[in-house]
């Protein structure tokens, strides 16, 4: 599953504007890009015989974009359940994927990964089962990805038993390592659905492995009072109890209904932080996480549109654009968060922190999303409103080439490396036998 081979060399010239990963602004300037790696950022335009020369006159460059927490597959239930409270949504989403098979996984996670490059997201990091295929798919399309191996508790597993998903999860870490673009990560489902000595033993082979560790946390107060009864405290703090903030490449993903005191453990840890704005309004979650003091706690934020069957849709530009009014509605006050946060938050966060060879920088391996400024939403321009206009009026669609790994992935809107109609038919295709196979299951069943 290498993807190292012939290199290509690429020049983007004449871009109206570009953002580096320091947040640095050139104007009308361009990017040499030889053997994966960023040589030139500036006025140089020539490169000899380029085998890419991408034309970015009225476009924005910036360092291609992050969806910090998703389920890939889950674009196959998109729009399946609708209008439910959490728990009663989780209820019928868990019931249609007891179909979800390794073959139905690969057909969903295509779908998703076609849909983040059209939308000019290089990294993201999925939670689900069956991590395997979302390696295979993910190479094969050229994007940067973590595997999260889910693990859950016996009363919650579907997918072959709580040893099974452990041996899975051995088996992703395994995979990680047999491709640059891929990374390790363990994906205990939450401290609700897992117990204590799963989660201890996630903790380990986290810790074993150089892996990522994610979890779902503090979603809905239900979650925080059944810690509470539970354990004595808040999720987060009793997570903290047994060493999990301790761990440095910990993810916290969702915690709407996390504590002042639990605020100040992150920061103390230099945790991170998922902010996923849309899927937390869609579920009605009651509540907003305290982004600008995890902020000014020094906590690593970023920002996931969760997955498709909760947002609906994989866009982390629309996704900017929630995540910043959400705050301002709750706070009454539009200055406790500024553009500049939430960009970062999409697109540098996890680089600094993480992955700080990568992005747009001089000798970085390139990571770079171009975005189409000519547009009438997106005028009138100039360098004060490049980020306004980015985080309130831009769309993933207005996305037209993405460049991962020094490699080109689209194109002038034209995926180079997957077959966007084969996907989108297979994955009708697959939708509608398993809707006639669950319809008639439940027929059966009733």
């Amino acid at each position: 599953m290498e993807v190292r081979g012939p290199m290509s060399d690429i020049i983007i010239k004449n871009a109206g504007y570009i953002i580096d990963n320091s947040l640095k602004i050139y104007k009308n300037s361009s990017i040499i890009i030889e053997d994966n790696i960023i040589t030139e950022i500036g006025k140089k335009t020539t490169l000899p015989a380029p085998e890419y020369e991408i034309d970015a006159k009225w476009k924005l460059v910036v360092p291609a974009f992050i969806n910090a927490h998703t389920h890939t597959p889950m674009t196959l239930l998109r729009g399946y359940c609708d209008d439910r409270r959490l728990w009663d949504w989780l209820s019928e989403i868990w019931k249609a994927e007891n179909y979800f098979d390794r073959t139905v996984c690969k057909i969903g996670a295509e779908l998703a990964i076609l849909e983040m490059i059209k939308n000019g997201i290089g990294l993201f990091a999925d939670f689900y089962f069956h991590q395997d295929v979302v390696a295979e798919i993910s190479v094969k399309a050229g994007l940067r990805a973590i595997l999260g191996s889910t693990i859950l508790g016996e009363e919650f597993v579907q997918q072959g038993g709580n040893e099974f998903l452990f041996e899975q999860a051995k088996k992703t870490i395994q995979l990680a390592r047999t491709s640059e673009l891929l990374l390790p990560a363990i994906a205990p489902h939450s401290p609700v659905t897992v117990p204590q000595e799963d989660l201890q033993k996630s903790l380990e082979l986290a810790q074993k492995n150089n892996a990522f560790l994610m979890i779902h946390v503090s979603e809905t107060r239900d979650d925080v009072l059944k810690s509470e009864d539970r354990y004595g405290k808040p999720p987060i703090e009793w997570l903290n109890s047994f060493g999990f903030l301790n761990y440095h490449k910990t993810f916290f993903v969702h915690g709407v209904w996390i504590t002042d005191r639990e605020v100040r453990l992150l920061g103390e840890h230099r945790n991170g932080f998922v902010y996923c704005p849309v899927s937390a309004q869609k579920l009605a979650y009651g509540g907003v996480p305290p982004i600008p003091e995890l902020l000014k706690n020094g906590v690593n934020v970023m920002l996931g549109t969760d997955g498709p069957a909760s947002n609906n849709v994989l866009d982390i530009l629309q996704e900017m654009k929630f995540a910043s009014l959400l705050i301002s509605f709750d706070r009454w006050d539009p200055s406790m968060i500024t553009v500049k946060d939430i960009f970062q938050m999409a697109s540098v966060t996890f680089r600094k922190s993480y992955l700080p060879n990568t992005g747009l920088q001089q000798y970085a391996f390139a990571d770079m999303t171009l975005i189409n400024f000519r547009k009438p939403h997106l005028y009138p321009i100039n360098e004060h409103r490049i980020l306004s206009h980015l985080v309130f009026s831009a769309t993933g669609h207005d996305c037209t080439d993405l460049i991962i790994n020094g490699k080109p992935i689209m194109i002038a809107k034209k995926p180079l490396t997957l077959n966007e109609e084969k996907i989108m038919d297979n994955a009708q295709n697959t939708w509608m036998q398993l809707e006639d196979q669950i319809k008639s299951e439940t027929q059966i069943s009733n």
